[in-house]
């Protein structure tokens, strides 16, 4: 059987476990925290976050423009409305 290894967190606290033999666990800890700090799709993805944000605040402005615009010209009609009539 594989050793296997995790950590959990409560309330600012750590626990950790493993199962199998602890210096197999140690050892597949340190391998998968070279993997995870080499990750060569981590660029891409920090990437995409920072466009997909961008996208999500430029969309909300947007929106928030359109809002403004429809109420203030809602305003001006019923204005022009009272004028004329």
């Amino acid at each position: 059987m594989a050793a296997t290894w995790k950590v959990t967190t409560k309330k600012n606290t750590y626990k950790a476990s493993y199962s199998g033999d602890l210096h197999e666990a140690l050892e597949k800890a340190k391998t998968d925290l070279k993997k995870y700090l080499h990750d060569k799709d981590i660029p891409k993805w920090v990437w995409l976050k920072g466009i997909a944000e961008a996208k999500i605040a430029a969309n909300k402005r947007a929106i928030e423009r359109a809002q403004i615009f429809i109420e203030l010209a809602e305003k001006e009609l019923k204005n022009k409305e009272a004028e004329n009539g």
